[in-house]
């Protein structure tokens, strides 16, 4: 639910139909973050769109049965009870993850960069190898933590 990694999550996603224009997303969580606040963190970023479909979804289903005079007011109510319960609790620790992003796009002659790559390279090169060695037990979870302080120093500035 809350993804593979404590740290928090790396996504690429190719953004046109050709592949010449790719999105780079590094998001780190602050050290110490643990599995409640993950899963705070993940609803958070899920319910707007997962509420609005089941919205979407409560209206062509019970459209037909229920009055909209209930139906409409109803369903508002349980996405604003969502949002609420998604953004109150996680409402400090989002304050201090840290979001990095670069776009590459092609164009006739070369790649072009927007944004930090090297940095989120780096950073994710040096996560992943500290979940390996962690896998491995070379790292104890006191080493860990504080490697991972160490990646998340290094976004503080952008």
């Amino acid at each position: 639910m809350a993804g593979p990694h404590p740290w928090g999550r790396f996504e690429t996603r190719v953004l046109d139909r050709t592949g010449s224009v790719v999105q780079h997303v590094l998001v780190i969580y602050p050290p110490g973050t643990n599995d409640r606040e993950r899963a705070v963190l993940w609803f958070a970023r899920t319910w707007p769109l997962a509420g609005a479909l089941a919205g979407i979804g409560a209206f062509m289903c019970l459209g037909d049965l229920v009055p909209s005079a209930v139906l409409t007011p109803t369903v508002f109510v349980v996405y604003a009870i969502g949002l609420a319960v998604a953004l109150v609790p996680s409402r400090r620790i989002r304050g201090l993850v840290r979001r990095v992003v670069a776009t590459e796009a092609r164009d006739a002659r070369a790649w072009c960069v927007d944004g930090r790559i090297d940095l989120i390279r780096r950073a994710v090169g040096t996560l992943d190898d500290l979940d390996r060695r962690a896998r491995e037990g070379e790292v104890d979870p006191v080493d860990y933590e504080f490697e991972w302080g160490r990646v998340y120093g290094l976004l503080r500035s952008e």
